[in-house]
């Protein structure tokens, strides 16, 4: 049935009297309404919890970004200050080698 019988081809086909299946029918119409609001409520939400993960994923892997190349950036700094001592340290100890002599 698409929707366009008429009465007549109504009573042909069902021997049930229609005002027996009138309501069944639509109880059953009613039942797939609610399960497919429903559905389409949980996908809505789905659709949102994606949206709002992705977004999330996106910030931490920015954030984490940042801090590997702050990190990189504080690790060079501590080698050039390391050379600078080590530099320091050599040229203080040849100071006091030509103080000694």
């Amino acid at each position: 049935m698409d929707g366009a019988a008429t009465m007549s081809e109504i009573r042909q086909t069902f021997s049930t009297p229609v005002r027996i299946l009138l309501p069944k029918l639509l109880k059953s119409r009613d039942g797939w309404k609610a399960k497919s609001h429903q559905r389409k409520v949980q996908l809505k939400s789905a659709k949102v919890k994606v949206r709002d993960l992705l977004a999330s994923r996106d910030r931490w892997r920015q954030r984490t970004e940042e801090f590997q190349e702050e990190n990189r950036q504080l690790r060079e700094q501590l080698e050039r200050a390391e050379r600078e001592r080590d530099a320091a340290r050599g040229a203080l100890t040849q100071l006091e080698d030509a103080k000694k002599k």
